[in-house]
């Protein structure tokens, strides 16, 4: 684990344990969650989900993140508390940026009939 992608993770597990404490507010409904925070790193981007374990988010999910109706990335959830996880991003569409206040749907499939 490279000193930058440690110190991210670092970063955003405290603000979990803090239970984000830092004015921002945890929050779910049905149609999903917002990112709230975003934290770039040379090999790998993480992102705090105003989502968690009382949202139905659990570690090893994968999750989408949309604006505006349209595909920003994917997301696999890599530690989920009660009111919020953190997220890998694992995929981001040519010329997207996954940003705050973007929103994040857990990904399901659907059956073709």
């Amino acid at each position: 684990m490279t000193p930058r992608f440690s110190s991210s993770l670092l970063l955003l597990r405290l603000a979990l344990v803090a239970g984000l404490s830092n004015g921002f507010q945890a929050y779910a409904s049905s149609a999903g969650a917002t990112v709230i925070a975003f934290e770039g790193a040379e090999r790998a981007d993480l992102v705090l989900v105003g989502a968690g374990l009382g949202s139905g988010l659990r570690q090893g999910m994968t999750c989408l993140v949309t604006r505006n109706g349209r595909r920003v990335a994917e997301l696999l959830v890599v530690e989920a508390r009660t009111a919020a996880s953190s997220a890998l991003i694992v995929v981001t569409e040519p010329g997207e940026a996954v940003m705050r206040g973007d929103a994040v749907n857990i990904k399901t499939l659907k059956t073709l009939n």
